[in-house]
């Protein structure tokens, strides 16, 4: 069984500023967290506010799965951070 995004919760985290979310490989579970500059950069924003780095990583969910299930195949280990570099 390959990665899977079957629960669509995220979590914000104030204190970084960043979305934390998670994937599953068959009962494994993978961490994985998108830091701010990620988010503005696929918003073409910047200095994001809580609910629109929500609003963005809802709107380029399937994206963000995309590079997260990249990495996990290239290394598969229980936890990933996902930077701008992954998506310029």
């Amino acid at each position: 069984m390959t990665l899977q995004f079957p629960n669509p919760i995220r979590s914000y985290n104030e204190a970084h500023r960043d979305i934390t979310f998670w994937g599953h490989d068959t009962a494994m579970e993978i961490t994985f967290v998108i830091e701010r500059q990620a988010l503005e950069m696929i918003g073409r924003t910047t200095d994001l506010d809580e609910k629109a780095l929500c609003e963005t990583f809802d709107q380029h969910v399937d994206q963000i799965h995309s590079i997260a299930k990249r990495l996990y195949e290239d290394h598969k280990t229980g936890f990933y951070r996902l930077t701008a570099e992954h998506f310029a």
